[in-house]
C-alpha cells in the first residue's frame, strides 16, 4: 500500500466514513509493513499503536501544545 486511497481500497474502508479508530489503525499500519498473512502478534501491535495514536491526539487536544505533547510521550516507554 503506497497511499491513503490504495490502503482504503485494500482494507475495504470507505474514506468518507472512516472513524477515529479506523484512521488510527490505518496510520499504525504505516509503521508495520503488510505481511503476506496476518498473525496475532501483528494485529496486537497495530491495535496498540492505534490506541497510542489516539491517546497522543487526545493529549494534544487537551493541551493544544504539540511539542509538549510529543516531549511528554517521548520520555514514556512505549508498550508496543
Amino acid at each position: 500500500m503506497n497511499n491513503f486511497k490504495q490502503a482504503c481500497t485494500r482494507l475495504r474502508i470507505k474514506p468518507n466514513s472512516i472513524d477515529e479508530i479506523e484512521a488510527a489503525r490505518l496510520v499504525a499500519r504505516l509503521k508495520y509493513p503488510e505481511p503476506s498473512k496476518y498473525i496475532a502478534e501483528r494485529i496486537h501491535k497495530i491495535e496498540c499503536r492505534a490506541q497510542h495514536l489516539i491517546a497522543l491526539k487526545n493529549k494534544y487536544n487537551a493541551t493544544g501544545d504539540f511539542y509538549a505533547t510529543i516531549q511528554n510521550y517521548s520520555t514514556t516507554p512505549a508498550s508496543y
